[in-house]
């Protein structure tokens, strides 16, 4: 399967995502604002940009698009929706997997109308939206940026099964 990944390449947790799925066999590709590099991972640095604003998502949305469309993912998932889920959804690709970090959903559409328009776009153009954590999720129902049936909680964190107090 073919996965591209619309994400900052330098971030530990999209390393971890790109790895994951490369260590199974899928071709996976990183397309970033920022630059990094990714063990057996094709990435794709768009801008020498250290941040992601709107104005650079909208002037580089036709070479964004052009490159998805070479890549012709099975699926396309963005990390980050205030930014890379925005990119994901003027795209018009699908399937498109959107993932909340925190601040994104929960700290950003509090700061201003635009925001949380920048986030119901993003998350209604979703296909499914995965959250780091139960009251993220919480957070996305009652806010009204996205239906229960569309969110799947997959926290980062520790697996309590193998590491717990009764493991001492």
């Amino acid at each position: 399967m073919k996965i591209c990944y619309l994400a900052n390449a330098g971030s530990i947790h999209t390393q971890r995502w790109a790895k994951h799925f490369t260590t199974r066999g899928h071709e996976v590709t990183v397309v970033s604002f920022q630059s990094g590099e990714i063990e057996r991972v094709r990435t794709i640095c768009l801008s020498s940009a250290v941040s992601v604003s709107p104005f650079n998502i909208v002037r580089l949305l036709p070479k964004i698009r052009r490159i998805i469309r070479e890549i012709n993912p099975d699926i396309l998932h963005a990390h980050y929706a205030t930014s890379y889920g925005l990119t994901g959804a003027l795209t018009g690709r699908s399937p498109l997997i959107i993932t909340a970090w925190g601040s994104d959903v929960l700290i950003m559409p509090e700061k201003s109308w635009i925001y949380r328009q920048m986030i119901r776009f993003s998350l209604s153009r979703a296909d499914l939206i995965t959250s780091m954590a139960q009251h993220m999720t919480n957070h996305l129902i009652k806010k009204g940026y996205a239906r229960a049936d569309k969110i799947i909680t997959l926290p980062f964190g520790v697996d309590t099964g193998i590491f717990n107090l009764d493991h001492r």
